[in-house]
């Protein structure tokens, strides 16, 4: 997981930021290939709440051998994201076989991992943002 915080836990609030000009770049390359991958600027996954975030003039790149979530406010959510906005931002995933999401809020939502778990988006948008999700082959 990576961003300004890897993972928001369950019960857990991120609320009230701005984050300008940030930069995250990830992959499982170093990892022996690991194979999963959840990258945003606020967090790399949401299993808690994310309000009121504000993401501007910033880039997400991430690489993964299999699952390749990225997204300006959160890499994957399985939480509550609300009232979020991204400005001018660039995300990028990248998977060598299996899975690649990307997206201007959450580059996932309602993980296919954590069926049991509610996950929801409201009040967000995403605006001037570059967006591509890919899957090769290795």
């Amino acid at each position: 997981y990576a961003g300004l915080f890897g993972a928001v836990g369950q019960g857990a609030t991120v609320k009230d930021l701005v984050l300008e000009n940030c930069r995250v770049s990830v992959s499982d390359d170093g990892n022996l290939r690991r194979g999963d991958v959840y990258a945003g600027i606020a967090a790399g996954v949401n299993f808690g709440t994310i309000s009121n975030v504000t993401v501007n003039n910033s880039a997400v790149n991430a690489e993964a051998w299999l699952i390749c979530s990225a997204g300006s406010i959160a890499g994957s959510n399985v939480g509550e994201i609300t009232g979020c906005s991204a400005q001018n931002t660039q995300i990028c995933a990248l998977s060598e076989g299996w899975t690649a999401n990307a997206g201007g809020i959450t580059g996932a939502s309602g993980d296919r991992l954590y069926w049991d778990t509610d996950a929801s988006v409201s009040g967000s948008q995403a605006g001037g943002c570059v967006i591509s999700a890919e899957v090769t082959e290795a």
